[in-house]
């Protein structure tokens, strides 16, 4: 088995105004990421970005300022001044066994593609995208690992609140394991995460960022406060939500306004 990078060359309907799509081969591959190589488009230009597998969404970003700031959350080494962004699907901050435990098979299912749109006031955009990956030999085939599997999933969920103060969020969905949120508001001064009663998380923003640091991880604390569940690289880690009754996210925001949370799920294709 070895490392392939591979240029995507079915991208779509790239220009201003318009909704364009990259569609990835799909049988034998199990892809770890894709990169994007962008001309002519910032980091508001591209925005309702979608990856979707078998027609379903499972990773959505509002625009690629959400998915640069995962990757700089991570301390992922990407190339933003150059215009290349990458998706991971692998987790190069997971322990090395679990690394590719969310790369992306797709030996069962008939369609990836990768979905966006860009605004209407850019000149002459233009996306190449590429994609490394890797074909499983004969024992592979035979544990699986082109058959698509664990997967991370990425959603948003827009709150607006009229107050600052201490506010709650008591409707993410359930189902998958929450390995991380992020919630895009820059004065969060603390927040709680509580599940049937029990609480799973319960600091201050310099608290949470003190411990994140300690762990490589690379706070982005002037658009988000993090709660991370897998700080040591070990997915079995992540906050377990199958069952609950219920989840409730207390924060404590320094003014009004928009508080959204960005969600990692690890989760199978039929989850939420």
């Amino acid at each position: 088995m070895s490392l392939n990078i591979a240029e995507i060359s079915n991208v779509g309907n790239v220009a201003a105004g318009a909704r364009f799509s990259i569609e990835f081969p799909v049988g034998k591959r199990v892809y770890r990421n894709a990169v994007l190589e962008l001309t002519n488009i910032g980091l508001t230009d591209m925005t309702d970005i979608s990856l979707e597998l078998h027609g379903k969404p499972v990773m959505q970003f509002d625009d690629l300022a959400q998915l640069k700031l995962l990757n700089d959350y991570y301390g992922r080494d990407d190339k933003t001044a150059s215009g290349i962004h990458t998706l991971y699907f692998s987790r190069p901050e997971f322990l090395e066994r679990w690394r590719d435990l969310t790369a992306i098979g797709t030996g069962d299912i008939s369609t990836m593609i990768l979905r966006g749109k860009l605004d209407a006031a850019v000149v002459n955009p233009d996306i190449k995208c590429h994609a490394d990956y890797y074909v499983p030999d004969e024992d592979g085939r035979k544990r699986g690992e082109h058959l698509l599997g664990a997967i991370t999933k990425v959603r948003s969920f827009p709150r607006t609140f009229a107050t600052a103060g201490k506010q709650e969020i008591d409707s993410l969905p359930t189902g998958g394991r929450i390995m991380a949120m992020h919630l895009l508001k820059s004065d969060i001064n603390d927040v709680e995460v509580e599940a049937d009663g029990n609480k799973f998380y319960d600091a201050s923003k310099t608290i949470g960022e003190a411990i994140q640091s300690r762990e490589a991880r690379v706070p982005q604390t002037a658009s988000a406060t993090h709660v991370d569940f897998v700080l040591e690289g070990d997915p079995s880690e992540a906050l377990v939500t199958r069952g609950l009754n219920n989840l409730i996210v207390r924060m404590d925001l320094g003014t009004n306004g928009s508080a959204t949370p960005l969600v990692e799920y690890l989760d199978g294709f039929e989850g939420i």
